[in-house]
């Protein structure tokens, strides 16, 4: 209601000052030097006023702030509240004390005329209010007041006092009237490498994928560069010295002393002066810090009988075949010209073979690619583990469930909504058979032991108990193996069949596709090639599988697997696939176009 009234009032003295307003006050009273004046004697009726809010009204002497009858018997006087014009200096200095800045704040004062007005709500018979003059502030600033404010705050060094010149000319407006001399900062020492850079535990090249035929071509071989006796590898920058600052107060802003680099070189590289030199041919690497370079092992043909099997510790190039029971493993890249049949590849960098892959077992990774199938079964396993045993909690509290011992719980929970449990365990028994001797550690072995009587149902040992103990031994086993596997080496080729691929990275099938085999990769399985299909086999893949065709006309039986937070997609699906995420699976039994897999927010698989 007040609100209301101040407009109100608002829009009655602008028709006042508009000269459209018709007032008849002037007949009955008036505003003489600030007082209210009665003109006539009225007969019926004295008239009653008010005041706004900008006005005071007083009667003999006293403030009134509810309406007042005007009679000649008081004497009624008015007090305006008028705005004083104020100037204000303020200096803002910046958090690093290396700049001022100066605004100089003018409020302009306002002087109100009282006014008379026929009371718009007829509460009362008139109403003082007030017209504004505005009145402006002529006494500027001056320097001596800033400059009072200047000593004030200690400001001494890089004062500009043309800058404060213009903020007393232009008020409102910052200017920055004071700036210090920022440090020039040390440089550490570093090393630029002026080869392509290739980490020893990818032994890939980063290099940017090329267009083909208007289309980004992601899956060529990536680059492996190579350098000969002589050659530069690395220059070292030395450190530098900077330049201490000073703020706006004086004082001086101190730089810290560089820091320095050691070199860090390993076989076949040598320094000389401030560079590292190449004393063989070979491929750069850096592996934890250390610069070397791996030698490469070049066979001009095919691996056959008169080459024999390779072990070797290094790059291997084959510009030809690897023949029937041959096999070749290096610590780092494996690169074939053509085709791999009925052998063993097992790099412990990445793998690229230019022709197909016939009834042949091809790991990249090295030992890190049997780590990470264990890590990857044991991880899943704890997370199952945690879950049960929630469950388990959760059940025994709910009445149709309290007649049950745990051990029927866990087992009904095993058969029912986490039945991939037995599956893995299963699994984990196959691989620990297949495990290099250097793998199979004691702790390993005993916790894959213990996990047996999770087979059996009728061992009534089994309680929350014991899961809770076998469940912590699977979390340490995880942990033990999550810090082993860090290398991601890939694998590329044009055409599987019949055999078992494994990558700590991607694995990437270029043209036709894979048949009948395989494929385990700690990040994606992309089959993107012409016409790009998989008929027949397993594809397990961490973060996701892409590929053009699942399955096939006859119904050849294929599971496809992702992590939890993977996906599977595909351009094309038959019946008898099944499509794992997670601990998650379903079956397809009709042929889909154009499906996404995934987990929903309940953990359930969808298809988009």
């Amino acid at each position: 209601m007040e609100d209301n009234q101040v407009t109100k009032d608002q829009d009655y003295k602008d028709e006042v000052n508009n000269g459209s307003a018709l007032i008849s006050s002037d007949k009955v009273i008036s505003i003489v030097d600030n007082r209210i004046v009665l003109k006539v004697d009225p007969i019926d009726k004295f008239p009653v006023i008010r005041s706004d809010k900008k006005v005071n009204l007083y009667v003999d002497g006293k403030k009134r702030e509810d309406p007042i009858i005007v009679s000649n018997e008081v004497e009624i006087t008015i007090e305006t509240i008028d705005q004083s014009p104020h100037s204000s200096v303020d200096i803002k200095v910046t958090n690093d004390k290396l700049k001022a800045y100066l605004i100089i704040n003018k409020q302009v004062g306002k002087r109100l005329c009282p006014i008379l007005i026929k009371d718009p709500y007829n509460v009362v018979d008139f109403v003082i209010t007030t017209k504004e003059e505005v009145l402006v502030d002529d006494n500027k600033i001056n320097q001596e007041e800033i400059s009072k404010k200047i000593r004030e705050l200690n400001i001494k060094f890089g004062l500009n006092s043309q800058a404060v010149s213009q903020a007393i000319e232009n008020p409102g407006k910052k200017f920055l009237i004071a700036e210090g001399k920022p440090p020039v900062e040390s440089i550490d020492a570093r090393i630029d490498y002026v080869f392509k850079k290739q980490d020893s535990q990818t032994n890939e090249g980063k290099t940017k994928p090329t267009e083909v035929s208007g289309k980004i071509d992601y899956f060529g071989f990536r680059e492996i560069s190579s350098v000969r006796p002589g050659q530069v590898l690395a220059i070292k920058k030395p450190p530098r010295y900077g330049k201490p600052g000073i703020n706006i107060f004086g004082e001086e802003i101190p730089v810290q002393e560089p820091k320095d680099i050691e070199w860090n070189i390993g076989e076949r590289v040598t320094i000389i002066g401030n560079k590292a030199v190449a004393l063989k041919s070979g491929r750069p690497v850096i592996n934890k810090g250390k610069l070397s370079i791996f030698n490469i092992y070049y066979v001009e043909k095919d691996v056959d009988i008169s080459v024999g099997s390779i072990n070797y510790n290094g790059d291997v190039t084959i510009n030809g075949d690897v023949c029937d029971n041959f096999s070749v493993i290096a610590s780092g890249v494996i690169k074939v010209g053509r085709n791999v049949s009925h052998a063993k590849i097992e790099s412990g960098g990445s793998i690229c073979i230019d022709g197909s892959v016939i009834s042949s077992r091809i790991i990249a990774g090295g030992l890190a690619a049997y780590h990470q199938r264990i890590e990857s079964n044991f991880q899943n396993l704890y997370t199952t583990f945690v879950k049960v045993e929630k469950s388990v909690f959760a059940l025994k509290k709910e009445d149709l469930f309290k007649k049950l011992s745990e051990r029927e719980l866990i087992f009904g929970l095993f058969e029912t909504k986490y039945k991939s449990i037995t599956e893995i365990i299963n699994e984990l028994l196959e691989y620990q058979a297949i495990l290099p001797d250097d793998l199979k550690t004691p702790e390993l072995l005993s916790v894959i032991n213990e996990l047996k009587i999770f087979l059996d149902t009728t061992n009534l040992d089994i309680d929350l108990t014991l899961l809770g103990v076998i469940k912590r031994k699977v979390g340490k086993v995880c942990r033990i193996y999550k810090d082993i596997i860090n290398t991601k080496a890939s694998i590329q080729t044009s055409y599987i069949q019949n055999s078992i691929v494994q990558a700590t990275g991607d694995i990437i099938i270029n043209n036709e596709g894979a048949f009948n085999s395989t494929l385990d990769a700690g990040g994606k399985v992309i089959i993107n090639g012409i016409p790009g299909v998989f008929r027949g086999g397993k594809i397990k893949a961490h973060k996701a599988v892409i590929v053009r065709e699942l399955g096939s006309i006859g119904g050849s039986r294929v599971e496809v697997q992702v992590a939890e937070d993977g996906k599977i997609t595909a351009e094309k699906v038959y019946d008898n696939v099944y499509i794992k995420v997670g601990g998650r699976f379903i079956k397809l039994n009709k042929e889909m176009k154009n499906i996404t897999a995934r987990l929903d927010s309940n953990g359930q698989i969808i298809l988009t």
